[in-house]
């Protein structure tokens, strides 16, 4: 049986110190890196300049999701219910190979997306054939965990953000209300992530997805994959921005 170590006992501390003597000259490169990448970063924006105010003069109000998603579809299986039909891509929805943008309402300061975060994903994403996407995105510095991978939540919340943009398939806004990820393999910091998502099925407001995160290819090693439960959401929901044409 393994020997538990209280925290504050002389053989943790010693033990904290050899890891400390072992990482600290890497991890203080790190910190020197990303210190580096924020300072040279033309997006880097305080929070002071961010704009007060929405179109015409109007104060920006942040969206108010609250009420949104009812404790049953907080639990709901993420399997498709039986005999729920293949979903459809809408007619009005972009040509395959077309490069997205982000589905509103969208800030650009998102992290999955968004041009003015410095710390970012910066995901771009493709219109695929049927309802599904395709996109990728690059591991840097900025999104490590432990030394030298890519942090779990990140993986996440990349197969998240690209789940999203099903929206366009479907032209329908839609909120995410479960998401479970599975990680198959460790992400390098420096590596390349492609991204594939699909609509498996469509239940009254409920969208059923999925999305795989391979490394170095879209044929590459399996290494992240999630299922979604995403929530439809009517664009009036979002009372500062607009989806034209929806």
């Amino acid at each position: 049986m393994s020997k538990i170590v209280p925290l504050a006992s002389p053989d943790h501390q010693e033990a904290a110190r050899r890891v400390g003597e072992q990482i600290g000259p890497q991890a203080g490169q790190r910190r020197a890196r990303r210190t580096r990448l924020l300072a040279a970063s033309p997006c880097v924006v305080s929070l002071k300049d961010r704009p007060q105010v929405g179109p015409a003069g109007r104060p920006t109000v942040r969206p108010r999701l609250c009420g949104l998603l009812g404790e049953a579809d907080m639990t709901e299986s993420l399997a498709v219910p039986p005999g729920t039909p293949a979903p459809s891509r809408h007619p009005d929805a972009p040509a395959p190979g077309t490069l997205l943008p982000p589905p509103p309402p969208h800030s650009a300061f998102c992290y999955g997306c968004g041009d003015r975060n410095p710390a970012g994903l910066h995901v771009r994403v493709t219109a695929g054939e049927g309802v599904r996407v395709t996109a990728q995105f690059n591991v840097d510095e900025l999104h490590e965990g432990a030394p030298g991978l890519a942090h779990g939540g990140v993986l996440a919340a990349a197969l998240d953000e690209v789940l999203g943009y099903l929206a366009w398939m479907l032209r329908e806004p839609t909120v995410t209300a479960r998401l479970e990820t599975r990680f198959g393999r460790p992400v390098p910091v420096g590596s390349r992530v492609h991204i594939a998502a699909e609509c498996l099925g469509v239940s009254g407001r409920k969208v059923f997805g999925r999305a795989t995160g391979r490394l170095h290819s879209p044929d590459g090693e399996l290494a992240v994959q999630a299922e979604a439960l995403l929530i439809s959401v009517p664009p009036a929901r979002f009372p500062t921005h607009r989806w034209p044409g929806w």
